[in-house]
């Protein structure tokens, strides 16, 4: 976000200086015609409608650029939300995976119980029919 705005302080601080400097080189070209005796009112007024159409221009081109910085953004945005959610659905298979071992594990040990019980009841007859 930062570096957007300093991208378009930096283009903002560029159309005004190429604009200054247009301005500067219209007043050469002005005080040209003064000294050559050519100042003509409709040349002068092609050249406002020229510098109008120049400013027209140049913001057209700003508000391209602000629209290809956001989409710049938005890109990355997305970019880096792709990458989240490819390393979430990586941790879902993983805890997938973790869950069917506890699963497996849980049986295992019932298992063990069981076995454990049927040893201790065996133990158990085999007593009974000692002593009998």
């Amino acid at each position: 976000m930062e570096s957007r705005r300093k991208r378009e302080r930096a283009r903002d601080e560029s159309v005004r200086a190429r604009e200054r400097e247009q301005e500067r080189e219209r007043a050469r070209e002005s005080r040209a015609g003064e000294i050559a005796g050519h100042s003509d009112r409709k040349s002068e007024r092609e050249r406002e409608q020229e510098r109008r159409e120049e400013r027209k221009n140049g913001r057209e081109r700003k508000r391209e650029s602000s629209r290809e910085i956001l989409l710049g953004d938005i890109c990355q945005t997305l970019q880096h939300t792709v990458t989240h959610c490819n390393t979430l659905q990586h941790t879902t298979t993983h805890c997938n995976t973790l869950q069917h071992t506890a699963l497996h594990c849980n049986r295992l040990q019932h298992n063990a119980r069981h076995c454990n019980t049927l040893q201790h009841s065996a133990t158990h007859c085999n007593s009974l029919q000692h002593s009998a």
